[in-house]
């Protein structure tokens, strides 16, 4: 005998058709189709139906997750359709809309579903970072020292865990993590964005000469600071440069044998100091970088 699969449910509960061998069910007819020589032939006719194929709820993922969808019909003989261009058992997307599935075999019969996937958007913080404010340089709002495309209307902690407007007075306001969160919902989650801040008094730029001059020529373009170090200098001074914390400082240095340039473009607004070492003795000098 042949089985087929497919969905192909018998009003009886079978979850197959089979021919030949049939057993007397629910929803089956025997029907006699002859008799020959005293031998009858029979055969049952049995109530058939396709069962629903279901894709499920409609989907919803967050940002750039994937909708991942199954048929709950699934054999090999069948043909699968999806409207995504797949034709396998399932499919997946990231795109918002309808996806439908079309399951048929060889003859006109044909069972189809649709969904409608919805993807939301991602909380978005936008991305954190460490700065340096001058405590007399007035009012600043956090949120626009914030990089990337931060959605307003998140929440803002200070360093002692309280919540505050995003405006910080740099006269008043204390060095730490300064913490902006945008809420999700319930398929997305929340998104953090963290500042790290520091408050410095940027009381102008000084020379502090220990043996020679050196002075501070300017800052080009980005933050290419440019300084003269006559009196120090050698064919390969040592340079270390520290920022408001008085943490070292990675940057790129080019030396000529009367000037030195210190490459800032990558760090954050605030003072610096570039100290220089060479065999006429050394140098410091404080210098304010601007982030353009």
């Amino acid at each position: 005998y042949q089985q087929v699969c497919g969905f192909y449910t018998a009003s009886g509960g079978e979850n197959a058709m089979t021919f030949g061998n049939f057993q007397d069910n629910a929803g089956t007819t025997l029907t006699q189709v002859g008799s020959v020589g005293g031998v009858q032939a029979y055969y049952y006719i049995d109530d058939v139906r396709v069962s629903p194929l279901d894709l499920g709820p409609d989907p919803v993922v967050c940002g750039d997750d994937t909708a991942m969808l199954v048929s709950n019909i699934q054999c090999p003989q069948l043909t699968y359709t999806w409207s995504t261009g797949d034709t396998g058992y399932g499919t997946q997307t990231t795109v918002n809309g309808p996806v439908s599935l079309t399951v048929s075999g060889n003859g006109t019969c044909a069972a189809s579903d649709s969904v409608l996937v919805t993807v939301r958007p991602d909380a978005d913080a936008g991305i954190g970072g460490s700065d340096t404010l001058c405590t007399n340089g007035g009012g600043t709002d956090l949120f626009t020292l914030l990089g990337g495309t931060p959605a307003p209307g998140g929440t803002w902690t200070d360093p002692g865990q309280q919540v505050f407007n995003g405006l910080v007075d740099p006269a008043t306001a204390i060095n730490g993590s300064y913490t902006y969160v945008v809420l999700g919902d319930a398929v997305c989650p929340n998104d953090t964005a963290t500042l790290d801040l520091f408050f410095e008094p940027c009381l102008g730029i000084g020379e502090h000469p220990t043996n020679g001059t050196m002075a501070w020529l300017g800052q080009d373009g980005p933050g290419i600071h440019h300084f003269r170090v006559s009196g120090t200098a050698s064919s390969a001074p040592s340079t270390i440069i520290m920022d408001a914390a008085g943490r070292t400082v990675t940057a790129p240095t080019r030396v000529a044998p009367t000037e030195l340039w210190v490459d800032l473009t990558a760090r954050p607004s605030g003072m610096y100091v570039l100290r220089v070492h060479g065999p006429a003795g050394a140098a410091a000098i404080r210098f304010l970088h601007e982030r353009r």
